[in-house]
């Protein structure tokens, strides 16, 4: 469901995702990913996450992808997570949710960070504040992290690196999905704050990259990983 162009840069080559390795790659330059650039500055705190809680993410992630493309087999859905898929039909149903993009790899072209952003495309909202906006939603099977400001936002900026000024007002949402059926939506609105805070992040990251206190060489470096 929706794909880019060939996304290329003069200087170093066409853009390509290796998601065996989750690797994004300009020619032969390895960016670097954005959560694991949100890691390296210490926004994101791996410590306290549990494997079944990253599990249960990644699954939710998977099996709402495979929704969208109208390629999931329900007979491999367990019944004690059928909640999590009503949750997110939930959602689409009360923003009028029109995906066009659903985990559509890219970078931005002059921050050179790669990213992912879990689904794109047209939104109502339910309380009329807007209609028929561009929106960059985040699916979260867990509470919603302070750092989704910045996750979102930095969907944002990549896709804007590439389309100018075309498309205005791109609206960011992440969406809890939960294990009771329902959704628990936080829409951002302070974009200049989180634009600012994300721009020291990637210098700070750069400054690191430079002076010998963050790698960004291969896959194990959580800065390349998204």
């Amino acid at each position: 469901m929706g794909t880019n162009a060939v996304l290329a840069d003069p200087r170093y080559g066409v853009f390509r995702f290796d998601k065996a390795k989750h690797e994004y790659w300009l020619g032969d330059l390895l960016l670097p990913g954005l959560t694991g650039l949100l890691k390296s500055t210490g926004f994101i705190d791996t410590t306290w996450f549990k494997p079944e809680h990253t599990a249960r993410g990644t699954w939710v992630h998977e099996v709402t992808h495979q929704l969208d493309e109208n390629d999931l087999d329900w007979n491999q859905v367990p019944d004690d997570m059928m909640n999590w898929l009503a949750g997110w039909e939930g959602f689409k149903r009360e923003f009028n949710f029109r995906i066009t993009r659903r985990e559509v790899p890219g970078f931005h072209k002059t921050l050179l960070y790669g990213t992912i952003p879990d689904a794109e495309g047209l939104t109502d909202h339910p309380d009329g504040l807007w209609k028929d906006q561009e929106t960059i939603v985040e699916i979260k099977s867990g509470r919603v992290p302070f750092w989704g400001d910045l996750q979102t936002m930095g969907h944002k900026m990549m896709r804007e690196s590439w389309d100018g000024p075309a498309v205005v007002d791109r609206k960011r949402v992440a969406v809890r999905l939960t294990s009771w059926g329902s959704f628990m939506p936080k829409v951002y609105t302070d974009d200049a704050v989180a634009a600012a805070v994300l721009r020291s992040a990637i210098i700070c990251f750069r400054w690191k990259q430079q002076n010998g206190g963050s790698k960004n060489g291969n896959g194990n470096d959580p800065a390349t990983c998204d």
